[in-house]
């Protein structure tokens, strides 16, 4: 007998449609973890989310010195001013202003004129 290490499987329209939307789904968490993972380690690493009011915060970028995001919060969502968040892509920059507002740790700043003269966003 001549035994095969393929496994055939059959799958009808809404399972194949129900398997793509769980691996979308766990690549969706899994970008939002990493998101969560690198604002905590900047967080605890120094980096400061600046609260203008109870809708706008500004993060700094890591990847350009001196250029801060606007962070701006609508309903239950958040928008971000960086590459990522204008592109509807998950940021680490919005992570930050969430856990940072949870812990108590946004710096209030009503003029962040001051912080950079590369202040990108709305």
């Amino acid at each position: 007998e001549n035994e095969s290490n393929i496994c055939e499987i059959n799958m009808d329209a809404s399972s194949i449609a129900a398997t793509r939307e769980y691996f979308a789904n766990r690549v969706k968490d899994s970008v939002k973890q990493k998101a969560l993972e690198k604002a905590a380690d900047k967080l605890i690493g120094g980096m400061v989310v600046y609260r203008k009011d109870d809708y706008n915060y500004y993060v700094e970028s890591t990847s350009e010195k001196g250029v801060y995001y606007a962070v701006r919060v609508e309903g239950s969502e958040l928008h971000c001013s960086c590459p990522a968040g204008l592109n509807g892509r998950v940021c680490y920059h919005k992570a930050a202003c969430a856990i940072a507002e949870k812990a108590g740790l946004c710096e209030d700043y009503k003029d962040i004129s001051h912080l950079t003269n590369k202040y990108k966003g709305g």
